[in-house]
């Protein structure tokens, strides 16, 4: 095969493909998931202002990195192709990364320069780190990728026992906020326990089942989160408008939420960049995209769209209607009574809140699975190598994504609160996009400059540096703020 022949993309009309909508489906279920539950706590305790214009920095910057990745997607195909052809393609020095010197000669000769495209071979995030960097800074980014996608997991986990747990009594135990329990001894733990274990059973069969065979469920179940979102912006704009509290019928004036607490910082930037952040799982996604010159870019630009507008309004309007919003804000709706007292409460109230707090706990149905597969996935890929993970024994490919699901649950037996667990998660999502990628694309474009129809407008190194360079900075000062706070309270 010559270099030019993967300049052009498989045929679109492959019925196995995702259309624009199922890509869309699939990528908002990553992006819109476990991380808008704590949104309005995060709003509430860090000041809504202060919050709005750090999550406008972040959406653009979600969009523009996913742009990012695409291009040095389409360059990592050029790359593999040229070593495949006994070519010595060598990665750039960090000096050459750094400041843009050249270093020896140029990689590809000017009369035979393929053009980049993204063809139906999957680089996940992990092997492009290998590509770019080398095998030794990809074992470290697997370790915080892992790190991360397990971290989300155990988010995960969370939600769906707590919610059963606040709604749904036991015949030896009743109906309790997980929240409000100190003892391991109390009841409350063994209905968490329990629908923990229910939870456990359906995730371990979705992971290993696979991602193209769950197009229904995640169809599905994003209309479903949209519904939930819906209902909570809806029920809180009526609480504003009759100055009532969530669950009774106590008339208040409320005062707005604050513009800024600087104390809050820290929690405030890990949760809403956790948020933002699916373009590690992007690579699992585009693999069964068609037409994707065309649809990856809009996937791209409906989800940046859809996820702004919808965490912008929960973080703003959610905590001026609800005083005491919880870390996990469907748990506030637990006893919604749209401002009646818990006596007299309409029949339809129950059914508004049953739904906002199981609701989520069957949406991360759609999200645990793709955690668990892209890390499966990256596992593979970097223990066996490109393009060989779809020749092994199903019953390998099975091990391993049972064990991706095994260690989250094995914690979220202990660890349930899920402000906490995403400050930690979204640490490490630092680290793994915000300032991975621009490294990534600055190091692709030094390999191969040959345009690429992925080609970011109006990118450069020195903007790249620049994300690098903050987020950073930003990541410093949550560590250090989260050291802080637990030594404090041991």
């Amino acid at each position: 095969m010559s270099i030019m022949d993967f300049s052009i993309e498989p045929s679109s009309v492959n019925p196995d493909k995702f259309g624009l909508s199922t890509g869309y489906f699939f990528s908002v279920n990553i992006v819109v998931g476990a991380g808008f539950l704590a949104l309005p706590h995060a709003f509430k305790t860090s000041g809504w202002l202060i919050s709005f214009f750090y999550m406008i920095f972040t959406a653009y910057q979600s969009y523009y990195l996913a742009r990012q990745l695409l291009e040095v997607m389409s360059r990592t195909e050029v790359i593999v192709r040229l070593r495949e052809e006994g070519k010595k393609v060598k990665p750039p020095t960090w000096r050459q990364i750094l400041t843009g010197q050249k270093a020896g000669e140029d990689l590809l000769e000017k009369e035979r320069t393929p053009r980049p495209i993204i063809t139906s071979r999957r680089f996940d995030v992990t092997e492009n780190i290998r590509i770019l960097f080398g095998q030794k800074w990809a074992t470290f980014y697997i370790i915080i990728l892992s790190f991360y996608f397990q971290g989300a997991q155990l988010g995960y986990v969370s939600i769906f026992a707590s919610s059963f747990a606040s709604n749904i009594p036991l015949p030896w135990a009743k109906k309790c906020d997980i929240y409000e329990t100190s003892s391991y001894s109390d009841s409350c733990y063994e209905n968490y326990w329990i629908f923990l274990i229910i939870y456990a059973v359906f995730m371990t069969y979705l992971t290993i089942k696979g991602m193209k065979e769950q197009r229904w469920v995640q169809s599905v179940l994003t209309i479903m989160r949209f519904i939930i979102i819906g209902l909570v912006l809806i029920t809180s704009i009526a609480l504003l408008i009759q100055q009532k509290q969530v669950d009774h019928d106590v008339h208040e004036s409320f005062d707005d939420p604050p513009l800024a607490v600087w104390t809050h910082l820290s929690s405030m930037a890990s949760i809403i960049l956790f948020a933002f952040v699916y373009q590690i799982q992007f690579p699992s996604i585009a693999e069964f995209v068609r037409s994707r010159v065309k649809n990856l870019k809009r996937i791209i630009i409906m989800v940046a769209a859809t996820s702004f507008t919808l965490y912008a309004m929960l973080g703003i309007i959610v905590p001026m209607a609800i005083h005491d919003v919880k870390g996990e804000v469907n748990i506030s709706f637990r006893e919604y009574s749209a401002g009646y007292s818990q006596s007299d409460r309409p029949w339809w109230t129950y059914i508004i809140a049953y739904i906002i707090v199981l609701f989520p706990a069957f949406d991360v149905f759609s999200s645990f699975p793709l955690m668990a597969i892209p890390l499966s996935d990256n596992v593979l890929t970097m223990r066996y190598g490109i393009g060989e993970t779809k020749n092994l024994p199903f019953k390998t490919v099975a091990i391993c994504r049972f064990l991706c699901v095994v260690l989250p649950f094995s914690i979220a037996f202990f660890v349930y609160d899920l402000s906490i667990i995403l400050n930690w998660v979204g640490l490490f999502g630092f680290i793994l996009v915000p300032i991975a990628i621009p490294l990534m694309h600055i190091a692709a474009r030094e390999m191969v400059e040959t345009p690429s129809p992925y080609d970011v407008k109006f990118s450069s190194r020195r903007i790249s540096l620049a994300i690098v360079g903050f987020n950073s900075l930003i990541m410093l000062y949550v560590l250090v703020n989260m050291i802080v706070v637990a030594a404090s309270s041991s």
